[in-house]
């Protein structure tokens, strides 16, 4: 692993000015999260689907060093399934979700992960 300070720093030097101001307050990294993903796209480009599988959070509080080892949550057997689409296509997403083996839900696997981290 390497080190936070200088990942912060080539990510600062990458930003513009208004990056820079929100990088500057909110610099202190929380989680990693590593999933398997793989892609798929209605025939006729309308909806795209992914699916998540494999994840594991890598909590980042008071490190100094990047932690890809240490302190791994497995989650193995979630599953994230997300339908993307633009707004017009709405009505025509509800036949997918209805065939989707799955309980609906809001989930953000970064906040879920920072949550979890933060008890480690």
């Amino acid at each position: 692993g390497g080190d936070w300070r200088g990942g912060v720093k080539d990510l600062r030097d990458s930003l513009g000015d208004a990056g820079r101001v929100w990088l500057d307050r909110f610099h202190r990294p929380v989680v990693i999260v590593r999933y398997l993903r793989k892609y798929y796209l209605s025939a006729d480009g309308v909806f795209r689907l992914t699916i998540d599988r494999k994840v594991d959070y890598f909590s980042q509080w008071s490190r100094n060093n990047i932690n890809l080892r240490r302190g791994a949550i497995a989650t193995n057997s979630t599953v994230v399934i997300e339908l993307k689409f633009a707004p017009d296509a709405l009505g025509g997403c509800t036949g997918i979700v209805d065939k989707l083996p799955a309980r609906r839900a809001r989930h953000s696997k970064y906040v879920w992960g920072g949550y979890l981290s933060a008890g480690l």
